[in-house]
């Protein structure tokens, strides 16, 4: 995994959410993060805080960690990151 900032993490979470995999509400109750929460972060309503995009990290790097590679994949692709 590359250094990222948390706004470049939070879109290759995102990414993540739009691959085949659990739900949001399963990765919610997975990673002890409020599902209203998961959801209003996943749409853009808000910013996550730190505490969660760590949750969030260790949940895919533990349960999904295909999912998250193949994100981080194509973020850096459609972006042009090397």
């Amino acid at each position: 995994m590359k250094i990222r900032t948390n706004t470049q993490i939070e879109g290759i979470l995102r990414m993540a959410f739009c691959l085949d995999g659990n739900s949001i509400k399963d990765v919610a109750e997975m990673a002890n993060i409020n599902q209203n929460i998961l959801y209003k972060w996943n749409c853009g309503a808000m910013r996550f805080s730190p505490d969660n995009i760590d949750k969030l990290l260790m949940y895919f790097h533990e349960y999904e960690p295909e999912r998250f590679d193949r994100a981080e994949r194509m973020y850096d692709a459609l972006r042009g990151i090397k």
